[in-house]
């Protein structure tokens, strides 16, 4: 009884896509204020927590399928818009260096004919790792990009990898200065 609770408290515990509420302030850029936009460099990584990283990816290679729940925030912040949309995921994990996993999605939405294809590497020395242990990883990205009339505009990503009962829940969290932009949620089986 006992692991089918924790079970059903892990599968449980990620945010449903509904109930992310648009142009919400990161945590980080919250607690941080101005100091939010300073990039800095991403803290070392302990050896045992290289060892623990290393053997997550491990875990996690592979060829996984599933489907998942998007929202997009469109608007202005005074009169934001969510756009949520349900999508079949197909997700390539690999580790491509020491200490670094890409992760390929390719994924078609139901309401259109089109699919689109990410790519995204996660190197331990560019990540801020918040949570990792065998079967679980949160990390942050931070990241300048040239937006609209080459304003430069600071994204904080954060990527939730964890694996629960034979299957991977990953979630992205997309901010931009500080601002939640879009969230991702993936249910996934090999």
């Amino acid at each position: 009884m006992f692991r089918t609770l924790v079970i059903l408290l892990t599968v449980t515990s990620a945010v449903p896509a509904s109930a992310v509420s648009c142009y919400a302030e990161s945590e980080r850029y919250t607690r941080d204020g101005a100091a939010y936009f300073d990039m800095g460099v991403a803290p070392r990584i302990p050896p045992a927590q290289q060892r623990v990283f290393s053997g997550l990816i491990e875990r996690l290679e592979g060829e996984w399928q599933g489907e998942g729940d998007a929202l997009y925030c469109k608007g202005s912040q005074s009169a934001p818009r969510a756009d949520s949309r349900r999508f079949e995921s197909s997700l390539t994990v690999r580790k491509t260096g020491e200490m670094v996993i890409r992760i390929d999605e390719q994924r078609g939405y139901s309401d259109e004919a089109s699919s689109r294809v990410t790519h995204v590497t996660l190197a331990i020395a560019d990540i801020e790792l918040l949570e990792l242990d065998a079967e679980h990883m949160v990390a942050i990205e931070k990241y300048r990009r040239l937006g609209m009339n080459d304003v430069s505009n600071l994204w904080e990503v954060v990527h939730e990898l964890r694996l629960v009962a034979g299957g991977l829940q990953y979630t992205t969290t997309r901010y931009v200065n500080g601002l939640l932009s879009s969230h991702d949620q993936r249910r996934l089986q090999r």
